[in-house]
């Protein structure tokens, strides 16, 4: 694929996870950059839910025609739950960081913060894949906003912890040693740009908002969930994703909703 056009074989491909490295960045850049693709790129991760699994599964083209492809909840897991939302989180990057959509930025961590939702206990031999990578540095980028906003001691700690996320990447050293430099808000924004670089921006900025969100959820933040709205409607209708979007309201189902953010997340 040289240029970013788009057809319904390409958005099967992505959406498959069959797309990689540059190929699959144009096609996620063309996705983005049109309002059209978008809707159906959504709608079309939205149809592909636990029910459905291993049948096939019809999807109509804004043209009318028809086609069908095998739908894998396992295959799909990685892939289509981090790109249905990448559309609604693009620019929400940099400043515009979706920690500022909480009620209160400088409330500090929630009690629990640190009870990480994936496994802390891997094998020698598991490798972990760059989507996940990418979304736990999110995940910590959110947290450490947070506590950095606070003057919270875990400023250190985090920063560790996405330093050593980091170390495990090819050619991470360099974003990894800003981690390790972070000691305020100031120097929170370059590391959390060179680990984009590194990582990916699509992966980074759904940790980010599913970190944010984890902390919302925790304080019982209705605005955070009220603003969000536009990212929670790209949302896939599978399983913890589904009870995401199902327990924000209103009003939000908070037990429902930190459970369901739990177990979103525990995929990367």
């Amino acid at each position: 694929m040289s240029t970013p056009d788009l057809d319904l074989e390409t958005i099967a491909a992505l959406l498959d996870g069959r797309l990689k490295g540059a190929e699959r960045d144009r096609a996620l850049a063309a996705v983005a950059d049109s309002e059209e693709w978008s809707a159906l790129f959504a709608d079309a991760a939205s149809m592909v839910n636990e029910e459905q699994a291993e049948r096939e599964v019809p999807i109509v083209s804004l043209h009318g025609r028809r086609w069908s492809r095998r739908a894998s909840v396992v295959a799909l897991a990685a892939t289509v739950a981090g790109l249905a939302l990448i559309p609604a989180l693009a620019g929400r990057r940099g400043s515009d960081s979706p920690t500022e959509l909480l009620s209160d930025a400088r409330g500090g961590l929630p009690v629990g913060w640190e009870q990480r939702p994936w496994s802390s206990v891997r094998s020698s031999g598991d490798v972990l894949a760059p989507e996940a990578r990418a979304v736990r540095v999110g995940i910590l980028v959110a947290e450490l906003r947070v506590a950095a906003a606070d003057g919270d001691t875990a400023v250190r700690a985090l920063a560790e912890q996405a330093a050593g996320l980091i170390d495990g990447a090819p050619a991470g050293g360099p974003a990894a040693s800003l981690f390790r430099a972070i000691e305020d808000e100031s120097e929170i924004e370059r590391a959390r740009a060179e680990a984009a670089q590194l990582l990916g921006e699509e992966g980074v900025a759904l940790g980010e908002w599913l970190g944010a969100a984890r902390i919302a959820a925790a304080r019982q933040d209705e605005k955070f969930f009220a603003a969000s709205r536009d990212i929670l409607a790209r949302t896939p209708k599978t399983g913890a994703w589904q009870r995401v979007r199902e327990s924000t309201g209103p009003p939000p189902r908070w037990p429902i909703l930190r459970q369901a953010l739990d177990e979103a997340t525990a995929g990367y």
